[in-house]
């Protein structure tokens, strides 16, 4: 197995790119000079033991920056011009990066997870700080910093629930704060298995109501956990409703108020859902 693929083993850097920036290293050291030929694809293919198309992708991302250049039956050669790599520095901003992400379309919550995986694994090219090795401290760094907030913006809009959060923060002010009480409906339920988790702990827990009580626990815990889907499902057809007045673009009295009534309908959702959410988990910790 090459070097490299065993680095790869340890890495979740996708294979081509990480082929691109040893490419990248030897021209920008000089080893191979300006209008020099390089190495064949099929040379490539096996001093890195890895595909074509992995060879491919890595010269097409190389051509992309303007360090090399295909020309019709005699090869690929570097470039003439500065190998100096264009540096855009994306803003170190989380909101800016959640745009990039989503391609700068309406703030829709329904998204095509394969097209936000590809946006991803673009801007992990261009910000990765492997590529950066060569460049100055201060470039460095803020590669570094838009890598962990390219990876965070990345989770939130992969994950629907942390999507949904952003959306209500970024529209209708914070989120996370968890509801001092439980949702109105479920009220006496949850004061009523408060008091069992309370007996439980204190009970002896192999006795024969010891284990009484941890069978209502655990009925009570699946019972809620069946309501959190419930709330997730409902948020789905919220999602549907939001994405539909989005993509209508209207700027009406009427659909500022349904834009108003939908935020605030996921917010007591969401609010709900987290509540309910640390309830389950208390009870997971309580009952094993």
């Amino acid at each position: 197995m090459s070097k490299l693929l065993k680095a790869y083993d340890r890495s979740r850097v996708p294979l081509y790119i990480q082929v691109a920036s040893v490419l990248r290293t030897r021209i920008q050291s000089g080893q191979w000079g300006a209008g020099e030929k390089i190495s064949t694809l099929e040379e490539l293919e096996r001093e890195f033991e890895v595909a074509r198309v992995t060879v491919r992708q890595a010269v097409d991302i190389l051509r992309e920056e303007g360090m090399l250049q295909a020309r019709q039956g005699l090869g690929t050669f570097v470039s003439k011009r500065s190998h100096d790599r264009h540096w855009v520095q994306l803003a170190t901003n989380w909101n800016s990066l959640i745009e990039s992400l989503k391609d700068n379309v309406p703030r829709r919550l329904t998204i095509d997870l394969q097209k936000l995986e590809a946006k991803f694994y673009e801007l992990s090219r261009a910000f990765h700080p492997d590529f950066y090795q060569t460049k100055s401290e201060t470039e460095q760094a803020i590669s570094l910093s838009n890598a962990a907030t390219l990876n965070t913006a990345y989770r939130t809009l992969r994950d629907p629930i942390q999507r949904a959060e952003y959306l209500v923060a970024i529209e209708a002010g914070a989120v996370k704060e968890i509801r001092s009480s439980p949702p109105a409906d479920l009220f006496e339920e949850i004061l009523e298995l408060q008091e069992t988790l309370e007996e439980f702990r204190a009970s002896d827990q192999s006795s024969e109501s010891g284990q009484q009580l941890r069978t209502q626990l655990v009925k009570e815990q699946h019972r809620l956990e069946q309501r959190k889907q419930e709330m997730e499902t409902q948020l789905e057809r919220l999602f549907v409703e939001w994405d539909a007045l989005q993509d209508r673009g209207e700027a009406t009295s009427e659909s500022r108020a349904e834009r108003d009534r939908l935020l605030k309908h996921m917010r007591e959702i969401l609010s709900n859902r987290t509540y309910i959410k640390n309830i389950v988990n208390d009870l997971v910790a309580t009952i094993g």
